[in-house]
């Protein structure tokens, strides 16, 4: 059975969205409570933050096909060129709805972004489903507590997104020329004993894996939506996964330790590390942004 050793000791309050770059050889994942963007290196086992403010609450980031990043942020998109420190607004997200924050988001492979939002509360399905390239935010889903965690088959002919408050892991048909999503439908729902689902991210054989907030433990699913493997792990609420690191072969794992009770602190105290898990699988490549 695969172990998740901690790497850094961060204890962030919520860390989300690890995105990897192969060029710098870098994990870059973020603390969306602290507006605080981090860069691992593993090499050094060394973390670092970056010399950035972000407005608003931090919803996710994307590496950028020219360089820098793309942050989803506050209300709105922004750009940071690489070497700046300061981001540059792109465009606004859901302005009028003060009951709402952004969330997940990630690239699709070809290099669209695509994100949710939620309902600050947790109560009302206000949330929504996102995709953005260029200067267009269009609205492509809609109806949900917590639209999460998403990623891409393969063959990028699969959509995947959880539906976090439900519990369930969505599949929707994908066409990647046209960008566009269609034919819902639950693929799984994880059991409310085992926690919520939250991010999740693909491996090159099709798995798809998901973190269960509030569940100590991520699981690994096939694409018909069986589950194929369950990992313990040693913190209450793991977030987000990744493949990262030479060939993509070690899943790295973020994690929360926000409003934790003291004997899930004391039962994990490492709660808000960074996590790294050689799954025994390679992941797919996230596209940078390219629009």
């Amino acid at each position: 059975m695969p172990i998740a050793r901690r790497v850094i000791d961060a204890k962030a309050a919520l860390g989300e969205t690890p995105v990897w770059s192969a060029a710098e050889n870098r994990l870059y994942w973020i603390d969306c409570i602290a507006g605080a963007i981090h860069s691992y290196d593993p090499v050094a086992n060394e973390d670092a933050l970056l010399p950035i403010e972000v407005e608003g609450y931090l919803g996710a980031i994307s590496l950028r096909a020219e360089g820098g990043l793309l942050i989803l942020a506050g209300k709105a998109l922004w750009a940071l060129d690489a070497g700046s420190t300061t981001p540059r607004r792109l465009t606004g997200v859901e302005e009028d709805m003060a009951d709402n924050l952004v969330n997940d988001g990630k690239c699709d492979p070809a290099g669209r972004f695509w994100f949710g939002t939620m309902h600050a509360a947790e109560t009302e399905a206000n949330g929504a489903l996102y995709r953005f390239y260029g200067v267009e935010v269009v609205k492509i889903d809609q109806g949900f507590i917590c639209a999460n965690g998403m990623g891409w088959s393969p063959d990028g002919k699969t959509f995947y997104l959880v539906d976090m408050m439900p519990g369930h892991v969505l599949a929707y048909d994908y066409d990647l020329g046209s960008g566009t999503a269609r034919n819902r439908r639950m693929l799984f729902s994880i059991p409310g004993s085992e926690g919520m689902p939250d991010g999740l991210c693909v491996d090159r054989e099709g798995g798809i894996w998901v973190a269960h907030w509030d569940g100590w433990r991520i699981s690994r699913w096939s694409p018909e939506g069986r589950r194929l493997q369950t990992l313990e792990v040693s913190v209450q609420r793991p977030t987000c996964p990744v493949f990262g690191g030479p060939g993509l072969g070690t899943l790295y794992l973020a994690s929360s330790a926000a409003d934790l009770p003291t004997e899930s602190l004391a039962r994990g105290p490492h709660a808000g590390a960074l996590f790294a898990i050689d799954a025994g699988v390679h992941g797919v490549p996230i596209a940078e942004f390219a629009g």
